[in-house]
Order: structure tokens, then sequence, then C-alpha cells
């Protein structure tokens, strides 16, 4: 299942971003960098003023409910695009 997050679900963004992000690019990364990142993409502040601004969040979940990932899009520039911001899968 896919469902539009909504500022609720902000705590489950990050914690989906966290788990997601220290599993797959301490090889590609410094922990430094990888702290960086989070903060300044996950922060609570920060998504919920994307999500006032026009990005639409997504979260995707599996047959049990559990949550496997995430997306994020919004309008480009010119506004006759759309353009995706992030997706992240478990």
């Amino acid at each position: 299942m896919i469902k539009i997050a909504s500022q609720d679900d902000i705590p489950l963004i990050q914690h989906l971003a966290e788990t997601i992000w220290w599993d797959h690019f301490p090889s590609m990364l410094s922990k430094d960098q990888i702290i960086y990142m989070l903060g300044w993409m996950y922060g609570k502040d920060k998504i919920k003023q994307e999500m006032l601004d026009g990005v639409v969040w997504l979260l995707y979940f599996d047959d049990e409910n559990n949550a496997l990932g995430y997306a994020a899009y919004g309008s480009a520039e010119d506004l006759s695009q759309w353009k995706l911001h992030k997706l992240y899968v478990l």
C-alpha cells in the first residue's frame, strides 16, 4: 500500500530514513556526513516545511502494514513537470 504522508507521519519518515541511511550508506559516506545529511534532509521542521510548500511525501507499506520505504516529489521550477526528490526502500 502507498499512502500520502501527513505531518503526523514525520516521526515514521525520520525512523525509516535513519534505518535506511545507517544500513546502506556507511560504505559510501563518513559517519559525520550521514549525521549531517540526516539532520539537514530529515529534521522535523524541514519535512513539515516541505509538506507546507507542496512537496508530497509518500509512505510504502507491506501487506502487514509494516512501513518499508518513502518517497517525496513536487513540481519542478517550470511547474509543468514533476521532480522526484527522494525514493528510499528498506
